[in-house]
């Protein structure tokens, strides 16, 4: 965009000197291109509105390439929150298996609580 500024004040700055452009003539019967002199607005209003119709593109471009890039970041987001939900179902999990173990460990204690007392048991019934 900044380009384009430039160029339309060249122009401008042009526009105010006068310049010349190619016209075809045709002489003796054949066509010749002839430099003329253009002065005033009739060349410079092309070479401004050129000025401006680059810069609408340039513009246009700019704002293709933030959609663009708008979308990808927005896909990205999604990516990251899947992650993010998987993430949280695998903590959830590993907690459940914690307590699971916990549980069982707690089980194995009193197990092994009653199988001493049974062996002390049986060991005092053979005495």
């Amino acid at each position: 965009i900044q380009t384009a500024q430039r160029e339309l004040a060249l122009l401008e700055e042009s526009i105010a000197r006068g310049f010349r452009q190619t016209r075809k003539k045709k002489r003796f019967g054949r066509i010749f291109r002839v430099v003329v002199p253009v002065v005033g607005w009739v060349a410079g209003t092309k070479m401004v509105n050129d000025a401006k119709r680059k810069e609408r593109e340039l513009a246009n471009q700019k704002r293709a390439y933030i959609q663009s890039h708008t979308q990808i970041v927005q896909g990205l987001h999604a990516q990251i929150a899947v992650r993010h939900q998987e993430i949280v179902h695998y903590q959830s999990r590993i907690a459940n298996n914690i307590a699971k173990s916990r549980q069982l460990e707690e089980e194995l204690e009193t197990f092994n609580k009653l199988d001493s007392l049974l062996l002390s048991i049986e060991a005092e019934a053979d005495q």
